[in-house]
């Protein structure tokens, strides 16, 4: 068992460190054309580590500021592969989730919310309800600006891809770890 903690915090460690080189490159001058984006990268690092960085390095360093506005002076328009657009749409799915997690695991490590008996039907029901909230924010974030909506068309727009990926995606892999758990 010792082995695998050991593992654990080596890889809590390489995540810990990539987010820190993504944030510290967007807080030399390199921020992103799309605000969330900012947030997305970093935390991205946290899970995915050396991934990340080379995600961030391949792709999100021709979606700075910068990188925009030279483009613009150049009257060119940036077409992202397809691949990229698709890894960019998941990364931003997995970093809501995963900032949901970390706010509902922070939150039920430092006090006591029971809403079932079994502890860990419990922390899956808190978990699933805090990357819910943190994904509709990070869809609105993006949403709303690419498409100029209201607030209220933004929240409407935002609510259709977390509400898809969560019933279609996270309840699937619930189910299957709650056929592992009892």
């Amino acid at each position: 068992m010792h082995e695998l903690q050991t593992i654990s915090e080596i890889s809590i460690g390489i995540g810990f460190l990539s987010s820190i080189i993504i944030l510290a490159d967007i807080l030399s001058g390199n921020k992103q054309h799309m605000m969330i984006m900012n947030f997305v990268w970093p935390i991205t690092g946290l899970y995915a580590g050396p991934l990340a960085l080379i995600a961030y390095y391949t792709i999100g360093r021709k979606s700075t500021h910068k990188m925009m506005q030279l483009m613009k002076e150049k009257n060119l328009q940036m077409q992202k592969p397809l691949w990229q657009s698709v890894v960019t749409g998941a990364l931003h799915c997995g970093s809501g989730c995963t900032l949901g997690d970390i706010i509902a695991e922070s939150l039920l490590f430092t006090t006591t919310i029971t809403i079932v008996s079994d502890k860990l039907v419990n922390a899956w029901i808190i978990d699933y309800v805090f990357a819910f909230a943190v994904g509709i924010v990070f869809q609105y974030y993006s949403i709303k600006p690419m498409k100029n909506l209201s607030p209220k068309q933004g929240v409407i727009a935002a609510l259709k891809p977390t509400h898809f990926h969560f019933q279609h995606g996270r309840l699937e892999c619930m189910e299957e770890w709650q056929l592992l758990h009892f």
